[in-house]
């Protein structure tokens, strides 16, 4: 079979499929994608054009991971994450069809922001661990009152 657009496959019932441009894979764009279609003068005289999503490059400082990240953003993802209440929120909350391919930086920054997550929830629960007081221990029964 040969090879079929984005549009093709969509029309023949596959929605699934998607083409996901080569920069997406390098920042955060929320499915945005470069749209096409024609510029019609006052003639009506047709010209393939491209619309290209508003990309910027923007630092985001995250709280899980204590450092500032640069990616490239576009202006939809922007509003999402205020949306969300931050960076972190956004990444860990968005459904991963949302942030782009598996591949791509956005998956692997998610990654990153689960394993710090889990880590400071192990240390939490080990600092609850240790302030507990022992039952049998002098002034236990202070604490519990």
């Amino acid at each position: 079979m040969a090879s079929m657009s984005g549009r093709a496959l969509w029309a023949r019932g596959n929605p699934r499929k998607v083409t996901v441009m080569g920069r997406a894979k390098r920042g955060l764009y929320h499915q945005k994608h470069i749209q096409f279609g024609n510029t019609v003068s006052h003639s009506h005289h047709k010209e393939r054009r491209t619309w290209k999503p508003n990309v910027f490059k923007k630092r985001f400082r995250s709280d899980l991971l204590k450092e500032t990240i640069q990616v490239q953003v576009t202006t939809s993802a922007l509003r999402c994450i205020d949306k969300a209440g931050g960076f972190d929120n956004y990444l860990l909350n968005t459904r991963p069809k949302w942030l782009g391919p598996s591949d791509g930086a956005a998956m692997h920054l998610r990654q990153r922001l689960k394993e710090a997550k889990a880590r400071c929830e192990a240390q939490e629960a080990e600092q609850e661990v240790e302030q507990e007081p022992i039952a049998g221990a002098p002034g236990a029964l202070r604490d519990q009152i």
